[in-house]
C-alpha cells in the first residue's frame, strides 16, 4: 500500500495506524456521504493529542481492465492527482477542501482501490440556486460569475465544473464564498496568467442550461474579465454547440440501453 500524508499529520502515530486499516476498515466506518461508482464516507480519526478529527473519506472504484493499466504503470491515480491538485489549488488561493492524505492499494503493482482524505467541506451545491426563470439572485449570480473570472485569471480550468461540484456559503455580511470538489481532472497554466479564451468559454458550458441567469452570468464574467463584447455572441455559439452534442448523445446513451436490454 503506497501513501502520502501532508506534513501536519506525517508524525501523528494514530493518525498513521488508523491510515492502515482503512482499506478493510473503510465498509464499516462512519457514515455514508454518497454511494455510486464511487463511495464517500464521513468519519472521525482520533490523533495522538487525544483529540478527533472529523475527515472526508473518498474511495475510488477499482478501474477497469484498460483503465487498471494505465493507472498502475502509466498515470497518476485519480486519488493522486486530486491530492495534489487540492494543494496546487490552494496556493492560487481558490478553496477546496484540505487534502490531508491519500492511499492507493496495490497487488503486485496492480492498483486497486484508492482513497483520497480531505478535511470536511459543509458548504452547498450551487445548483440549488440555479434558475431557468428571471426570478434568480442577482447577488449571487454576480459572485458566480466573479468565481469563474478569478479562477481562470489564476490559470485553473476544472474539467467537470458542474453545479454539484461547485459549492457555497453566504456570509454574515451577505456575501458569497465558492469552493470546488472532485478535482482529479484539473489543468493548470502558469499563475496568474489566463489560459486560452476559448479554453475558457468551453469551461463556462458545464455548469447550467441556457436561461436568463445563465445570461447574466456571462456578461458579468466577460465584463469582469475585461473582454470584448464580442466575446458574448461566441459564448452562447459554443454552449448551444455544446448542448446539442450532449443531447445526442444522450439520446444515442438511451437508445443503445434500450437495444440491449
Amino acid at each position: 500500500m503506497h501513501s502520502e500524508i501532508c506534513s501536519a499529520l506525517q508524525a501523528d502515530k494514530c493518525f498513521n495506524e488508523w491510515l492502515q486499516l482503512l482499506p478493510t476498515a473503510f465498509d464499516h466506518m462512519g457514515e455514508v456521504v454518497f454511494s455510486g461508482r464511487n463511495q464517500i464516507r464521513k468519519t472521525a480519526v482520533q490523533l495522538d493529542d487525544g483529540s478527533m478529527t472529523v475527515v472526508v473519506v473518498k474511495r475510488y472504484r477499482v478501474p477497469h481492465f484498460f483503465q487498471r493499466i494505465a493507472y498502475s504503470w502509466l498515470i497518476a491515480t485519480k486519488a493522486r492527482r486530486a491530492y495534489f491538485n487540492a494543494w496546487q489549488l490552494n496556493s492560487r488561493h481558490i478553496d477546496t477542501p484540505e487534502a490531508l492524505a491519500y492511499t492507493e492499494c496495490r497487488a503486485a503493482g496492480w492498483l486497486g482501490y484508492s482513497f483520497l482524505l480531505t478535511k470536511v467541506d459543509d458548504q452547498e451545491a450551487i445548483a440549488g440556486m440555479l434558475r431557468m426563470d428571471d426570478a434568480f439572485d442577482r447577488p449571487f449570480a454576480t459572485a458566480l460569475a466573479a468565481f469563474f473570472a478569478r479562477l481562470h485569471d489564476r490559470g485553473v480550468i476544472h474539467q467537470d465544473l458542474n453545479n454539484t461540484n461547485i459549492r457555497f456559503s453566504r456570509k454574515e455580511d451577505g456575501t458569497y464564498s465558492f469552493s470546488l470538489i472532485d478535482i482529479n481532472r484539473m489543468t493548470f497554466f502558469c499563475p496568474n496568467e489566463a489560459p486560452p479564451l476559448r479554453e475558457c468559454l468551453h469551461n463556462l458550458t458545464l455548469y447550467w442550461d441556457l436561461s436568463p441567469m445563465y445570461s447574466y452570468v456571462a456578461h458579468e464574467y466577460i465584463r469582469l474579465r475585461g473582454l470584448p463584447e464580442e466575446t458574448y455572441p461566441l459564448l452562447i455559439r459554443i454552449k448551444k454547440a455544446h448542448d446539442r452534442h450532449w443531447r445526442h448523445k444522450k439520446a444515442l446513451s438511451h437508445l443503445w440501453h434500450q437495444i440491449v436490454h
